[in-house]
């Protein structure tokens, strides 16, 4: 098979679709951050799966109680983790914790394609004398409280926001959740944009 062919993510849209179409990533991730985290039980995701189906490219739900459930799942782990200023907090921490140990040359870019596991025993060698570093190194271990802080911010970022319209089958016919629920509908016009932070940290 031609190689190209393969990595054309258009030549399989069941793999990958944009937001907010469900897709094989988004099922995958979904149900799996839901399980580990406790957000869903084994009786949950069973109904998720015995209700979901693939046809011709798309995702969709047989009926319209499943679709709202699994969309309702998607909202509640977007604002719990992936949208959450805890998400923002790791993703700067983790950010700056390396980007010093890159610019002290405790590590190398090299060093950045080998493990986590070698790059923080790495750099934990330098704790002792580097004061900054270890202050890095408690903030992205949540040692210090943080807080949203517009006019007084050591961090700003942004987070992607992840929400899904799913499809369902009503009668013979596809709809989405946003066709016969309004408020839905409403949520969906702004639900995707990136959620902003300016992250203040106790110390």
């Amino acid at each position: 098979m031609n190689l190209n062919f393969i990595l054309d993510d258009t030549n399989f849209p069941l793999k990958e679709r944009k937001l907010p179409d469900l897709c094989a990533d988004r099922i995958d991730y979904i149900l799996r951050d839901a399980a580990v985290s406790h957000e869903m039980d084994s009786l949950q995701k069973d109904y998720v799966l015995a209700h979901l189906h693939a046809e011709k490219g798309i995702w969709f739900f047989d009926d319209l109680a499943s679709a709202q459930f699994f969309k309702d799942l998607f909202r509640q782990m977007d604002k719990k983790y992936y949208a959450s200023i805890d998400a923002a907090a790791m993703h700067v921490t983790v950010g700056f914790y390396l980007r010093h140990a890159l610019e002290e040359k405790y590590i190398n870019w090299d060093d950045l394609y080998t493990t986590d596991c070698l790059v923080l025993d790495k750099i934990a060698l330098h704790h002792g004398h580097d004061g900054k570093l270890r202050l890095l190194f408690e903030r992205m271990n949540m040692k210090y409280g943080f807080f949203n802080d517009p006019d007084n911010y050591h961090a700003h970022t942004h987070c992607k926001s992840r929400l899904v319209d799913p499809l369902f089958l009503d009668g013979e016919n596809l709809k989405r959740v946003s066709d016969v629920d309004p408020g839905w509908a409403e949520i969906m016009k702004s639900g995707l944009e990136p959620k902003e932070y300016f992250i203040r940290f106790e110390k």
